[in-house]
């Protein structure tokens, strides 16, 4: 090797280096924003006075809510407790189930132009034993200002290709994946295709997974060198067990994803749904409940009216399709989801349809509404409070917050930057 062929190679494993020891500062400075997790529950604790939103269409005025190890165990007025119970006395305050954020990519991106902090897709089109909860970071810094908000629970889900992968459901106050991992459900997500090649492709994998589904049924089964993970995620969807995401925003394209999921039977979810306005009769024939993009765009034809996107959640809760909203696909737009309700409350839709679309209509859609998403007895205690309406910028002020019982650190980055700057001269 020459003296400029060393040079040069000297030169690219300095860069190397130097880009590695950045990325590490740069993570251990995104460490110091993330509160430590909360200890688990060791005391019972009691919120009195409060308004109660169940998010299930209920409220209640002046009302007591009682948690004991991690769970919701009385709701009433008057409610006994033992001396050792902590008390939060909450007049004219109001408790709120914890929102769960759907279709994100919350712990899978962290910073576009730092490459080693996203993790969100794989290469091609066909990855659906690709489990986001693997690449999961619980240390994300974007989680603290979500909390802040009121969001406690979300699904992170894969992007890109047509099989992007396999979400997961994880709860937003936990030192690791393992443990921020708060369901098994772990759905199956798919990027509608916008060409007949990629529908053509996409048909014939999912044969391709019945065929599987077939061998697996069969008295031979399947052997371990004819193993398929990726066969087996679609031949578990083809039989029930994992519900299909469909990521698809105009009419044709969704139109096409509701006559190929009842075709295969399949549990399928519309993501995004743009247009669904369009075809309101039809998802409601389907029974296929919407995550429907926020309210925060523009049309998508520029023959319709500018507030289509507004009220589009009104119309779909006059047609009594279970719905959800999600945030576009940018981590600062998740902590805005209790303010993309409040302008479909603007434009028609009741408060109550609203806050449910964000907890109780998530929950059901991920399959965890026995655990969460209301004030019930013997659901998780996700919950939080906030002494002003939460659909509001001007008012809302989340002061307490608790995962599973385990009450949260709510400071942030976003917090002290805030606290830093605002005596400045």
């Amino acid at each position: 090797m020459n003296t400029t062929a060393k040079i040069l190679a000297l030169s690219h494993r300095v860069a190397k280096l130097g880009l590695s020891l950045i990325i590490f500062l740069l993570s251990q400075a995104w460490a110091l924003d993330v509160p430590v997790p909360a200890p688990k529950q060791n005391r019972d604790f009691l919120l009195s006075g409060a308004t109660l939103h169940f998010g299930d269409g209920r409220v209640a005025q002046v009302q007591d809510l009682l948690v004991s190890a991690g769970k919701i165990i009385k709701i009433g007025v008057g409610i006994e407790v033992t001396k050792d119970t902590e008390i939060f006395n909450l007049s004219g305050q109001h408790v709120y189930p914890g929102i769960i954020a759907l279709d994100t990519q919350i712990g899978l991106s962290e910073i576009q132009a730092v490459r080693a902090s996203v993790d969100e897709s794989e290469v091609g089109n066909y990855n659906p034993n690709v489990r986001a909860i693997v690449a999961y970071d619980s240390g994300s810094v974007m989680i603290p200002t979500l909390r802040a908000n009121g969001v406690l629970l979300a699904q992170s889900a894969p992007t890109g290709g047509i099989f992007s992968g396999l979400s997961a459901i994880v709860q937003l106050d936990a030192w690791n994946p393992r443990d921020a991992r708060y369901s098994k459900n772990e759905s199956l997500v798919l990027e509608w295709p916008s060409d007949s090649m990629g529908l053509k492709f996409l048909k014939a994998r999912f044969d391709e997974g019945a065929a599987y589904l077939r061998m697996l049924n069969s008295s031979k089964g399947v052997s371990v060198q004819e193993r398929d993970l990726r066969l087996e995620i679609l031949a578990s969807a083809l039989k029930g067990d994992r519900s299909v995401f469909v990521r698809a925003q105009t009419r044709a394209s969704l139109v096409e994803a509701i006559e190929f999921l009842k075709m295969r039977n399949l549990k399928g979810i519309l993501v995004g749904a743009s247009d669904a306005h369009l075809i309101l009769d039809q998802i409601k024939e389907s029974g296929f409940p919407v995550v429907l993009e926020g309210p925060f765009r523009v049309p998508e034809s520029e023959d319709e009216a500018i507030d289509v996107a507004y009220q589009l959640p009104r119309k779909l809760e006059e047609k009594g399709i279970v719905f959800a909203l999600r945030a576009h696909h940018f981590n600062g737009q998740y902590r805005n989801l209790p303010f993309m309700a409040g302008m479909a409350i603007g434009y028609g839709l009741s408060a109550e349809a609203a806050l449910q679309a964000l907890t109780l209509n998530s929950a059901k859609i991920l399959g965890i509404e026995d655990q969460s998403g209301s004030l019930v007895n013997g659901k998780d205690a996700n919950l939080f409070v906030s002494s002003g309406d939460i659909f509001e910028a001007t008012t809302q002020n989340v002061s307490h917050a608790w995962i599973q019982g385990r009450k949260l650190d709510l400071g942030n980055h976003q917090k002290e930057l805030y606290e830093r700057y605002r005596h400045r001269p």
